[in-house]
């Protein structure tokens, strides 16, 4: 791997219990709530992805869009609009209307 490389997460954050799956839709789930989730299509492209505060810079995220990347096969990208957060994920400038 090369040193600008990122390093992808391949374990679980020790608070998700289950992983829920349905097509289009990953979810993980804590003892009494959600960490996160995304909504994708087929293409990798990402509609909307959500990761609750408390969870929040532990890996979150980027566990999703990995979970993507395996289920479809593709890179994610994010689809327009794009909020504030989601541009720092996709490191790319928020969507204006």
């Amino acid at each position: 791997m090369s040193a600008t490389a990122l390093a992808i997460p391949t374990t679980l954050p020790h608070f998700v219990t289950e992983v829920s799956r349905i097509p289009g839709v990953i979810t993980f789930k804590t003892r009494d709530s959600t960490a996160g989730f995304v909504r994708y299509q087929v293409d990798g492209g990402i509609e909307y992805i959500f990761v609750r505060g408390l969870y929040r810079r532990q890996g979150v995220a980027t566990r999703l869009l990995n979970e993507v990347r395996i289920e479809t096969g593709k890179e994610p990208f994010a689809l327009p609009p794009i909020s504030p957060l989601g541009s720092k994920l996709f490191k790319i400038a928020p969507t204006t209307t």
